[in-house]
């Protein structure tokens, strides 16, 4: 028996166990996926810290462990065995290089500065919780102040360092484009995706026209306002954008403000945040107001807000 079959044996026997150490990442991927890419097998054993440890470290900091990379900890003979492609090996060796080393005073607390761009601290702060290290943190406006052990900052060090080279991966500046529509017999509105018409079409809404069409450009990690005219009103939306690669996490506040049945200014105000796929129509709510444009049974029209994400440029590589 080879290696490498030796290897395969004892990962099969890794994920039938369900009673012994053996603790996993993520189920193994169909075998239409394997096929497709380029992953391959790779024992690593650790001297000096854990492998459950190292292993919910990798989990937590490195989306790959989410997109198809496998880790299993054996925790009897502390290993790991990865399968994933030769990138990802290669940033699991570095992350070990820094998390498997001996720490003689390991029990002492000792105070670090962790200096991290706005746009990083949230999810730093999501990632301190997730590791549910024995730490405390304060924020400030330069990064995290963290007080712990050795381990917990070597364990954090490394995290950061994931995040901030997945973060540079991902997108800087984009495109939002909000649309405002209304059920109407005067039909307007563009041909959307077919999942989206789709959508508008199970859900039972009459022909659509454009109000209004408000696009502005942002960079992700920060506030923007934008505003335009309407028929017979206006609109205007604040965004803010997080990065959650590869969506967006989007929270819009809209105000539309149109004619009412009496021929005065009403508004409509939405507020929520959502996880946005990026390049495509998605809808983010749906009102009814008090208009003169009721049909013959006296149902008022729906309004329905739409919006898009679209990168300006290619993910950025530092």
């Amino acid at each position: 028996m080879n290696t490498i079959q030796l290897v395969r044996l004892v990962l099969i026997g890794l994920m039938l166990s369900t009673c012994g150490n053996a603790i996993y990442a993520q189920a193994p991927p169909p075998i239409e996926e394997e096929a497709m890419s380029e992953q391959r097998m790779h024992i690593m054993y650790l001297k000096y810290a854990a492998a459950q440890d190292v292993q919910n470290t990798l989990v937590q900091t490195m989306p790959a462990f989410s997109e198809g990379a496998m880790a299993v900890c054996e925790q009897r003979l502390n290993m790991l065995i990865l399968r994933a492609d030769e990138k990802v090996i290669r940033e699991v060796e570095e992350l070990i290089k820094v998390l498997d080393t001996p720490t003689p005073n390991a029990d002492s607390q000792t105070i670090r500065s962790y200096a991290l761009p706005a746009e990083l601290r949230v999810a730093a702060m999501n990632v301190v919780k997730s590791l549910d290290l024995p730490i405390r943190v304060a924020t400030d406006d330069s990064g995290l102040i963290v007080v712990g052990d050795e381990i917990s900052h070597k364990t954090l060090e490394a995290a950061i360092k994931s995040l901030e080279a997945t973060t540079s991966r991902t997108i800087q500046d984009v495109t939002i484009q909000v649309i405002w529509l209304t059920e109407s017999a005067e039909a307007n509105a563009p041909v959307f995706d077919n999942e989206v018409s789709k959508a508008l079409q199970d859900r039972g809404f009459r022909p659509l026209r454009t109000l209004s069409i408000i696009e502005v450009a942002s960079r992700v990690g920060t506030k923007c306002f934008a505003s335009g005219a309407a028929t017979l009103g206006t609109f205007s939306c604040e965004i803010s954008l997080q990065p959650t690669s590869p969506e967006i996490t989007l929270e819009l506040d809209i105000s539309a403000q149109y004619e009412n049945s009496q021929l005065k200014q009403d508004e409509l105000r939405l507020n929520s945040t959502l996880t946005s796929p990026l390049k495509r129509w998605l809808m983010f709510g749906v009102s009814q107001r008090n208009t003169r444009a009721a049909d013959e049974k006296g149902t008022q029209p729906r309004d329905i807000f739409l919006v898009r994400i679209t990168p300006l440029e290619p993910l950025v590589e530092k």
